[in-house]
């Protein structure tokens, strides 16, 4: 089965209420037909940020973050831990191409390393993807 990198767009789009998404609906239906879903490292990063912005500006309470803390803990994700130079160098090369933040270009890097589908719903990232030949999870 074909792996899928889910970017934080994907993530936040299940969690609040204004950016419900058809696509994450379908991965996490996906996952539970046994979809390999990996994230870059700087993934879990990005989801406690947008947690706490949130929480700070009452979109979520403390308590529904520490919920969705635990579920996102019980989720079956696969966290890629290279970090080597080869990994360096093209997330530099795709940021550097497309006008990308290091960030973004991460998960673009592991789709492509993977060979797998990627999962986002930013515009800027979906169609750098594009031009690098990663496949869309649709």
């Amino acid at each position: 089965m074909i792996s899928c990198i889910i970017d934080c767009s994907v993530a936040v789009s299940s969690f609040l209420p204004d950016e419900n998404s058809a696509i994450s609906e379908k991965i996490y239906l996906e996952m539970e037909k046994g979809l390999n879903v990996w994230v870059p490292s700087i993934w879990w990063y990005e989801l406690n940020n947008v947690l706490i912005v949130a929480n700070r500006r009452k979109r979520i309470s403390e308590l529904r973050m520490i919920e969705i803390i635990e579920l996102f803990q019980s989720m079956p994700i696969s966290i890629d831990d290279n970090f080597s130079f080869d990994v360096f160098k093209t997330v530099n090369s795709i940021a550097t191409k497309h006008s990308l933040s290091a960030y973004d270009s991460a998960y673009i890097e592991l789709a492509m390393r993977k060979n797998a589908t990627l999962a986002s719903l930013d515009e800027k990232l979906i169609v750098a993807a594009k031009k690098e030949k990663v496949i869309l999870f649709k």
